[in-house]
């Protein structure tokens, strides 16, 4: 019997019998969460984010589905994506989704080559926020930071914080 087995499939086969894996579920290939499908829907032409595809599937499979889907990455060429989906709708998807000339979703048994993709962020305009003085048990403290609005100040050791809407910016001024 082993003879006729690829290599692959023997040691894969014994590891599996090591590590006392007794049941073969499913997972996805993008994420590799349990009982979901890695679909991917290709197009016939780039796109700049992901809105495009998550919409194709509302309007090609209805809200309630979208909104189980989980992940969305955009391929490299941003021409497709990949989605995961719960396992429960495999047989949903082959009866209602409809291929067309543009678009078309298929499950994946490879997983293509992926965009790093970032949303736009908000650029906000930064004020300089100086603080002249700051007593605390006799000393005084003195520094700048870039922020656009101060939440709170903090004195750490000798280090004063400044928490703003940007993040925290540390004040490295010796007590």
């Amino acid at each position: 019997m082993l003879a006729s087995m690829p290599a692959e499939d023997i040691v894969a086969a014994a590891l599996s019998h090591i590590s006392g894996l007794t049941e073969i579920k499913n997972r996805s290939l993008l994420s590799s969460m349990e009982d979901f499908t890695a679909y991917q829907m290709s197009n016939t032409y780039a796109v700049r984010s992901p809105y495009h595809f998550w919409n194709t599937l509302e309007s090609g499979l209805g809200a309630s589905f979208r909104a189980d889907v989980k992940f969305m990455k955009l391929t490299k060429d941003k021409t497709g994506c990949v989605v995961d989906v719960p396992s429960k709708y495999e047989e949903f998807i082959e009866d209602t989704w409809i291929d067309t000339d543009e678009v078309k979703l298929f499950k994946m048994t490879v997983l293509p080559e992926l965009e790093d993709y970032q949303p736009r962020q908000q650029i906000r305009k930064q004020t300089a926020i100086t603080v002249t003085t700051v007593t605390t048990t006799d000393h005084k403290i003195a520094g700048t930071a870039a922020a656009t609005e101060v939440k709170e100040m903090v004195l750490r050791g000798e280090t004063i914080l400044v928490m703003a809407a940007t993040g925290r910016r540390g004040l490295n001024t010796k007590v």
